[in-house]
């Protein structure tokens, strides 16, 4: 494969993600995060992504935050940071934070919620109108653990639809998102492998694929960050499609590009590609970026997977893992 591309592009383009309007004259602050090890007993871990919203299908977000420990006491605090992405919504396209909620873990003990942002709701912690479509992240820090080296309690999101949504009984489609300790966040640069195979499905499927960038800011700057997206046919190493810019993403804020062959107008002819995430006008400052693509089989039931997008910073200068 060939590849040709510089490290940092600097010129932008406009683009599109989920919408992002005025923001709402009060906004929760963003909760702080702790990175693994930072104190002696507590740590942060962020869930990419928690959703409801239907669709090509309904899909929801269960929420386990586990005490893998013997200790009592565990407290699990979480915000939701998210965009309201329904109709209903007023706007539709603000972008909001609950205020931070908390709950006490004994030993080896789990919070459950099959439908964790209906959940949300029936607390009066969210915008009206976000049941019924909302999208965003987790941050969950765990305090009073008997150490903090990273395992000792974990959150994970599991989100799903109904194969048929009238009938619970037939069962689920599911692909996880699992709870991040900010392996992969970046100052500069971010990569996955993407896929289409709509035009000519293939034994794998008909496939497409969404992207997903969000601010998990670790070192706590409270800035909004800017990111490009770039594709290149993975056949050719030429860039195919067009920019995609996601400007101003707020910390916590997840903007997910939903189809992006459509979005991005890429050939029918590309079947794969390799997209880049870059920060506009990357500093050692600058909050620091995740990413994901869900690669969906199109078909009735929506089957996907989730796969992480890897550091890309030069000489992997911004690439941060838990210390």
């Amino acid at each position: 494969m060939k590849l040709f591309r510089s490290a940092i592009p600097a010129a932008l383009a406009l683009g599109a993600g989920l919408p992002l309007l005025a923001a709402p004259a009060r906004i929760q602050a963003r909760a702080q995060v702790l990175r693994p090890a930072r104190t002696a007993a507590s740590y942060s871990l962020e869930i990419p992504v928690v959703a409801r919203v239907q669709g090509t299908a309904f899909f929801r977000t269960a929420i386990d935050l586990n005490n893998n420990t013997n200790q009592n006491g565990v407290l699990a605090r979480y915000q939701f940071s998210y965009t309201c992405v329904a109709s209903s919504c007023s706007p539709q396209g603000g972008f909001y934070r609950t205020p931070v909620q908390s709950v006490t873990l004994d030993g080896l003990d789990n919070f459950h919620q099959d439908d964790f942002v209906q959940y949300l709701d029936s607390r009066n912690l969210l915008q009206p109108g976000s049941a019924q479509g909302s999208i965003g992240t987790l941050l969950v820090t765990f305090d009073n653990l008997p150490t903090a080296t990273g395992w000792e309690a974990t959150a994970q999101g599991r989100t799903y639809n109904r194969i048929v949504e009238t009938d619970p009984s037939r069962g689920t489609v599911v692909f996880a998102y699992n709870g991040s300790t900010f392996f992969e966040s970046a100052n500069y640069s971010l990569v996955a492998t993407i896929r289409d195979t709509k035009a000519a499905p293939t034994i794998a499927g008909l496939l497409r694929s969404n992207l997903g960038i969000r601010n998990t800011d670790i070192f706590g700057t409270n800035q909004n960050v800017t990111v490009r997206l770039q594709f290149f046919n993975t056949a050719t190493g030429q860039r195919v499609g067009n920019e995609i810019t996601l400007a101003g993403i707020q910390p916590g804020e997840l903007r997910q590009i939903s189809d992006v062959w459509q979005t991005a107008q890429i050939a029918s002819t590309v079947n794969s590609a390799i997209a880049f995430a870059d920060v506009q006008s990357p500093t050692a400052n600058t909050p620091t970026i995740e990413g994901y693509v869900t690669i969906i089989d199109g078909q009735a039931t929506q089957d996907a997977a989730f796969f992480e997008m890897k550091c890309a910073d030069p000489a992997g200068a911004g690439c941060f893992a838990p210390r």
